[in-house]
């Protein structure tokens, strides 16, 4: 008998290890992501007439060029004004993660970019250290300078050309009480620190941080070049106005959105056991303070504003997301069941100051995760809606003119394409293209996010808002696993056809993030760490997964060939439609389209060294398909579309 039981034992013990194993093996099968091969072409390719995005001239207030569109890496945190999330660029369709540096610090925006390649970022939380901005060398990581100050108050810098002196930026930064300008070569010390009298204008804003613990966040500045101002928004509902060569406050105080009350409060249902194991896993980046206290207005609980804001640049209308007036949920009790769409605008006032002008809003049920985009043109304003409904704004009047149900909730701002009326939403599970077609829209498809073995209880799923490209769209997605909540085990980065939606390529990354996909000059993707949903599963699991890290980290490109063949190809696509169909544009429309396709043509001439260096490309290769791009230049200059599409379709044939 009791060797009988002996043997049961034993077999229990057995059979436990084996489950114990093939539990192992499906979550360690589960966090690894399939490889991919170099991708061919994409097949997508712009149709019909493009959206007219602002183009400066020198009648505007100031007096020439400032936001350099169409805008090819990111200059705010949307990429621009609009908060389009579309580059006129391409992407590396080949990448791997590269540097990663500047690992104490949280990062929910950010980084953006100048026309070098430098990388910009304002930390939420820098460990012991007390700097507002810091830059960061592109080819390897390493910190160029930082500016001293408190951070946690300042959103993603604002990169800008100054048109005093053409081919120079500036960079714009606002915390809660000071905001500065300064160049990006700024002089540096021996501790590489910049000091306030080394910057442009180093100014207070009008709102105090004093008697607080931590001062409320300001979510980047925008720019309005109808005014020739650069423009913060505070997540506490104040609005500061600068005069952008200056720093000088152009309103006589902050301005505040009238009668808006917070949002409801929600709790965490998370045990209290769980939760203890969170803050443990989360103390290393945030240091004394609570998890709990960070989490809650990233969940929108309490808050006025949760998202960056848009400046249409034909108009000067400022949109902003926030919560409804009070009383407009039909109780007056100091909360606001709604979300509300604002358009505001800067008018003149007394004193050589400006006011701004309350124009009208639409209100709508549960709020919104999504900072408002707008389409190039201006015409239309896009947000998701808490109970996964597009809405489509007119911005004339903020009448809602179409909504569409995609059947999920909208995490996230909507990238709006200048081609095709395209438009890609983050769904909670996927990235959903819809096609704007006037007064209803169309669902095209659902993401194939196939990049992890959904094995067990594991599900693919999105991450960031995606960044829409010349030849695809730049996305992060991780494979969770979902127990409640998912719990995110893996992440990486990828490149999604825009034609089909299919996965074209994607490399596992480091860590996860609450801000957006950037893309630089290079057409490397960076992202700024902020590992929100990976320190639930890593308080569960603890070594199982990656230690929590935070900064920035690089995926950097490779295979320069196929970078350039595919800017090429893009370039040629362009040039073939506008052969085909733009002889009665306007001027104004031929001249961006020909911004667009330089912007490509300059984007492989910048790779070809790469190339060459890497053994992808001959000299004599390069020379072959260089001759082809001289003559695409210089019959862009006259706007000569048809003789450009015939080079450009030879240099595309030799790649």
């Amino acid at each position: 008998m009791a060797t009988k039981l002996v043997r049961i034992g034993l077999l229990l013990v057995l059979g436990l290890a084996a489950i114990i194993a093939i539990c192992f093996a499906l979550f360690w099968a589960a966090s690894t992501p399939f490889t991919y091969d170099a991708p061919s072409r994409t097949q997508w390719q712009p149709e019909g007439t493009r959206s007219l995005a602002y183009l400066a001239s020198g009648s505007d207030a100031a007096g020439g060029d400032v936001l350099g569109n169409p805008a090819s890496y990111f200059r705010a945190l949307h990429v621009d004004t609009i908060n389009s999330d579309e580059i006129a660029g391409v992407v590396a369709p080949v990448f791997e993660a590269g540097w990663h540096t500047e690992a104490h610090t949280f990062n929910t925006e950010g980084p953006t970019f100048d026309g070098a390649g430098n990388l910009y970022f304002s930390p939420l939380f820098s460990g012991d250290e007390d700097v507002v901005l810091i830059s960061l060398n592109a080819e390897d990581g390493s910190r160029r300078w930082a500016v001293p100050g408190t951070p946690g108050g300042a959103g993603a810098p604002l990169v800008l050309d100054d048109p005093d002196n053409p081919g120079e930026q500036i960079i714009y930064v606002s915390a809660y009480d000071r905001a500065f300008a300064i160049k990006p070569n700024a002089d540096a010390n021996a501790d590489k620190i910049i000091q306030t009298d080394e910057m442009i204008w180093s100014v207070p804003t009008g709102l105090s941080a004093e008697g607080v613990d931590r001062a409320p966040h300001i979510f980047g500045l925008n720019y309005d070049p109808t005014t020739d101002t650069v423009i913060a928004l505070a997540k506490d509902n104040h609005i500061i106005v600068l005069d952008r060569k200056t720093g000088r406050s152009l309103l006589r105080e902050p301005y505040s959105i009238p009668d808006i009350a917070p949002s409801p409060s929600r709790e965490i249902e998370t045990p209290d056991r769980i939760m203890a194991r969170v803050e443990k896993a989360a103390t290393p980046l945030f240091g004394d303070t609570p998890f709990s206290a960070l989490i809650g207005p990233l969940l929108g609980n309490a808050t006025l504003i949760a998202n960056y804001f848009s400046v249409d640049p034909h108009s000067g209308r400022i949109w902003v997301a926030a919560t409804a007036p009070d009383a407009e949920d039909g109780s007056a009790d100091g909360i606001s069941e709604l979300g509300a769409l604002y358009s505001l605008r800067l008018s003149p006032g007394e004193d050589d100051l400006l006011t701004v002008e309350m124009l009208n809003h639409v209100s709508f049920e549960g709020g919104s995760a999504s900072t408002p985009a707008l389409s190039a043109d201006g015409t239309r304003v896009y947000v998701g809606d808490n109970f996964g409904k597009l809405l489509a704004i007119d911005s004339t009047d903020a009448s809602v003119v179409w909504e569409l149900d995609v059947g999920e909730q909208i995490f996230g701002s909507i990238s709006v394409a200048s081609d095709n009326a395209e438009l890609y939403l983050p769904a909670a599970t996927s990235i959903i293209k819809v096609v704007d077609e006037g007064d209803s829209a169309r669902l095209v498809w659902r993401g194939d996010l196939d990049m992890y073995p959904e094995l067990g209880f594991n599900k693919n799923t999105r991450s960031l808002t995606a960044t829409i490209t010349a030849n695809g769209l730049a996305f992060m997605a991780s494979s969770e696993l979902q127990l409640g909540p998912g719990l995110m085990l893996s992440l990486g980065t990828g490149l999604m056809d825009r034609e089909t939606g299919e996965v074209r390529y994607f490399v596992e990354g480091r860590e996860d993030s609450v801000s957006v996909t950037s893309i630089g000059p290079d057409g490397s993707i960076y992202i700024g760490h902020s590992p929100i949903k990976r320190i639930f599963a890593s308080a569960l699991f603890g070594e199982m997964l990656p230690p929590l890290t935070g900064g920035v980290q690089k995926y950097a490109a490779v295979r320069f060939d196929l970078l350039m063949r595919d800017a090429i190809h893009a370039a040629f696509g362009r040039a073939q439609n506008a052969a085909a169909i733009g002889k009665d544009w306007p001027k104004k429309l031929k001249d961006l389209e020909a911004k667009h396709i330089l912007v490509l043509i300059d984007q492989s001439k910048r790779a070809s060294s790469e190339a060459i260096r890497e053994g992808t490309m001959t000299t004599g290769q390069w020379e072959a398909i260089e001759a082809e791009l001289d003559i695409a230049l210089e019959a862009l200059s006259n706007l000569d579309f048809d003789k450009s599409m015939t080079a450009l379709s030879t240099a595309n044939s030799l790649l």
